[in-house]
């Protein structure tokens, strides 16, 4: 799946040594402690999956078997009625799990929490006199039409990784990896502190989520070792967000697997088209057409140069820029491409000063950005009309560029920042994550939140079919305040039309108004790229 020159890349994006850089001298170094797994769950070898690595190339789309008889495992009652599920949302009476397998890991008890795992360990509800279900405080009282719930007050199994009392989920983060301080590990622990909310509020129709997540360090081998781990060997039920470049590697493994993967950022083109990928933010090209239609509209340069991340998602993000800004007559006049591994970024601060740009659009990834803001400080440089681009809306930025780029430096986000629901579960969950809020534990909190929706609609028959329809059965809104609406339509999941420009305004770090709304133009819309996605890669 990747040749030589591709996995070179893939371990260079996030895997790179930054020893001796400025980065590492102006910002102190990432985090990089690997983070164990969670202890294994008994593996049903009758029901273990091909090994990682011969994924077909297909992705059919999936389809729910509503005629098969309940799985063996199920709760009496537990098939039959969707458990009062909202309209328009998918039902799965009686499915069987997906591709025929048995329940696999959901046989034995679940696996005991780990290091990896915040989850509450409270118990679910148990049955009270006279069969009478009775919640336990914080579980939903069953709805109307739901199937009777097993002994204890909570369904049955239902489909691998889901159990009477739990929903077990994986992610996959690049831990080891530079900046992992602020953009990795905040992402894994706003998952953590969302799953921790909805836990101690009832869990999803009485199952609490448990959340177990791998390390790949950036290295594609490790990242395949972490899909295999988690899939075949701890059997989760679905993939969760995914601060790792291997999502775009794997989209033959989800069909192959029949396993859903909710909460990826949208990076690869790719992730728009898989029929098993609920993304959560811009895919590259998106975001770039995004930025360059702002630019147009308010910055108005004449001579543009472009910053782009060598890979093939970020080149097509520098043209479809390039093609943005000739339909309204600017000149992109000189575009240098970023590795991580570069120690230097003084050489294309000069080429810029030299070619006489008037503005910067950056299209790559925090650790290169970060250099070349600091060697544009050294140089005392910076273009007439600022500088603009993604993956910046972090709330760490004072602490990694300081006041150098400040009231002149504007990023896109797929959000509105920060939401009042988001920040009352973070403060209250995670208040460590203070300063390091960025778009992506954004991301991370809408992916819990919205599996659960999706999940309580399909009802305590949950399967991985199930969800994905019901996914693609009506919008979906990333929730309070953030402005973001979903629809993933079977067969093409790009339907994210709209961004924001945040201007940063404040030195405030942890605040809360570091990243301020543009007071021009905030809100973009409208026409971003849909037929050139899935050409991506």
């Amino acid at each position: 799946m990747f040749s030589g020159g591709r996995r070179q890349r893939f371990s260079g994006l996030v895997a790179l040594g930054l020893s001796g850089s400025l980065l590492l001298a102006a910002c102190g170094s990432g985090d990089t402690k690997t983070r164990p797994a969670a202890t294994a769950a008994p593996v049903d070898q009758g029901s273990a999956a091909p090994a990682a690595g011969s994924a077909s190339a297909t992705g059919a789309a999936p389809t729910a078997d509503a005629g098969s008889p309940a799985p063996a495992s199920s709760a009496p009652g537990a098939a039959g009625a969707n458990g009062g599920a909202a309209t328009g949302a998918a039902s799965s009476t009686g499915a069987t799990p997906p591709g025929g397998k048995g329940t696999g890991g959901d046989k034995t008890a679940p696996a005991p929490a780990s290091a990896a795992s915040l989850s509450p360990s409270a118990k679910p509800g148990s049955a009270g006199q006279g069969g009478t279900p009775t919640p336990a405080p914080g579980v939903p009282s069953p709805k109307p039409g739901a199937p009777a719930p097993a002994p204890g007050g909570a369904p049955g199994a239902s489909d691998t990784g889901v159990s009477g009392s739990e929903i077990l989920l994986g992610s996959i983060s690049s831990v080891s990896s530079p900046m992992s301080k602020y953009v990795v590990s905040p992402v894994t622990k706003a998952a953590q502190a969302t799953i921790s909310s909805i836990n101690d509020n009832g869990g999803v129709l009485g199952r609490k989520l448990r959340l177990i997540d791998c390390d790949d360090a950036g290295d594609i081998a490790r990242f395949r070792a972490c899909y295999g781990k988690l899939v075949h060997e701890q059997k989760v039920f679905s993939l969760v967000t995914s601060m790792t470049f291997g999502s775009g590697e794997v989209h033959g493994d989800l069909a192959r697997d029949r396993i859903p993967w909710v909460g990826d950022i949208g990076w690869y083109g790719s992730s728009w088209t898989d029929p098993w990928m609920v993304p959560m933010y811009f895919a590259a090209i998106a975001d770039g057409s995004a930025i360059a239609q702002w630019v147009s509209a308010v910055i108005k340069p004449q001579r543009v140069g472009i910053l782009y991340l060598n890979t093939p998602e970020m080149k097509a993000a520098k043209d479809e820029i390039t093609r943005v800004l000739k339909t309204k007559n600017i000149e992109v006049v000189k575009a240098i491409s970023q590795e991580l591994d570069t120690a230097d970024e003084s050489p294309a601060v000069l080429q810029f000063r030299s070619a006489n740009v008037d503005h910067i659009i950056h299209v790559s990834w925090p650790p290169p950005v970060v250099k070349f803001m600091i060697d544009a400080a050294q140089q005392g440089y910076y273009p007439e009309k600022g500088i603009s681009g993604n993956h910046f809306v972090a709330e760490a930025v004072p602490e990694l560029v300081g006041k150098w780029p400040l009231n002149r430096w504007w990023n896109s986000s797929a959000y509105q920042v920060w939401g009042p629901e988001y920040e009352a579960i973070m403060k209250k969950y995670a208040p460590g994550l203070s300063s390091l809020h960025h778009h992506n534990t954004q991301t991370a909190y809408i992916a819990m939140r919205l599996l659960k929706e999706a999940a309580e609609e399909v009802g305590p028959n949950l399967t991985r079919d199930a969800l994905m329809k019901a996914f693609e059965s009506h919008p979906w809104d990333a929730g309070p305040g953030l402005g973001a609406t979903f629809l993933w339509k079977p067969g093409l999941h790009d339907t994210l039309r709209c961004n924001y420009m945040f201007k940063y305004s404040s030195m405030e770090e942890g605040s809360s108004k570091v990243w301020a709304p543009d007071p021009t133009q905030f809100k973009t819309c409208g026409d971003l790229p849909e037929r050139p996605l899935s050409a991506v890669r």
